[in-house]
Formats: C-alpha cells, sequence, structure tokens
C-alpha cells in the first residue's frame, strides 16, 4: 500500500487521509475489523508511521468513537488499535451509544449520528494538540460530530488524520 495523502478540511480543521478508499483498503479493513484479524492493526500505517510519528510530535490521539457492543464482539477498538502504532499518547474520549453499523446507514441516518456520540474525556483540553483520528471518512458526520465536541473544551491545536477517504467524484465538465 503507498500512502497518497489527501488534505481537506472539515468545518475549517485541517484534515489529512492517508489513502483513497478504494477495494484494496476496504477489503483489508473486512479482514481487520468483520473478521476480527488484530494482527493487521499495523499493516494500515505501518509504511508511514515514522513520517507521521515526526508530524504529529507532541499531539494526543482521540479516536473517533466504535460502540462498545462492537468492540466487545471484536475483543478490540480498531481505531485504537490502528492508530497505537503511531507510538502517540491516546486518549479515548468518546462513547458511542449505538451499535448500529454506518455502512448500513444511508446519508441522512448518517448525520443523526452526533446525537449518539458522548464525549467522557478530561472537562479541559485547553494548551493541548489534539489529533482526531478514524479509519475511514465518508460523509464526515462522525468526524462533524467529534469536533464539535472537543471545540467546546479548547484545545491549543485539533487536526484529523484519517486512514482513508472516499474520493469525490470526478467532476463532469461544463458545456455551453
Amino acid at each position: 500500500m503507498k500512502p497518497q495523502f489527501f488534505r481537506f478540511k472539515v468545518l475549517g480543521v485541517q484534515a489529512t487521509a492517508i489513502y483513497p478508499y478504494e477495494e484494496k483498503i476496504r477489503s483489508l479493513l473486512f479482514q481487520f475489523k468483520g473478521c476480527f484479524d488484530y494482527e493487521l492493526k499495523d499493516a494500515f500505517l505501518s509504511y508511514p508511521a515514522p513520517f507521521l510519528r515526526m508530524r504529529f510530535h507532541g499531539y494526543t490521539v482521540i479516536p473517533a468513537p466504535s460502540s462498545d457492543a462492537h468492540n466487545q464482539t471484536r475483543g478490540f477498538n480498531h481505531v485504537q488499535a490502528m492508530f497505537a502504532s503511531l507510538g502517540l499518547p491516546i486518549l479515548m474520549a468518546f462513547k458511542k451509544n449505538c451499535d448500529t453499523k454506518q455502512t448500513e446507514l444511508d446519508y441522512a441516518q448518517r448525520q443523526e449520528v452526533g446525537k449518539r456520540i458522548f464525549y467522557v474525556g478530561p472537562k479541559s483540553l485547553s494548551g493541548r494538540k489534539l489529533l482526531l483520528v478514524d479509519d475511514v471518512f465518508t460523509t464526515g458526520a462522525t468526524m462533524k460530530a467529534c469536533l464539535r465536541l472537543l471545540q467546546k473544551r479548547h484545545p491549543k491545536k485539533l487536526e484529523i488524520l484519517v486512514m482513508s477517504k472516499t474520493l469525490d467524484p470526478p467532476k463532469k465538465p461544463h458545456r455551453g
């Protein structure tokens, strides 16, 4: 897997995706998450990890939430396991009280995810550099919900890193 690094913004916050969300990533994620193959945890970030460690030195990683039910079924939190390979401190700051898989929801239903995510971290995050992480960025609903909760705690700096992102479809040329 060759990192491609896509930069974009979410609610004005700088975000970076490492890979496009394509069949190879989809297949590996299914093996990792759906087949509970914990040994794949380092496969996603092993190549770019040295660069990412330097780039985000001094940051605390905050994984996007996964439901407790899914974590118990799997035996691990997939986002936490994946990003632990960076060797940065990790703060589990969110809880998700729904065990519906995002892939089973349509766009409108995904936008409601914020109602099911709760902040459970420290009261204040002022003075801290935070790196909000997730495995896949599709509609952005989870990231937006988490960002809103984190911004209320006034971190010194806030960025997003996702392992993969769905690519926007190419724009059709305008014909006049």
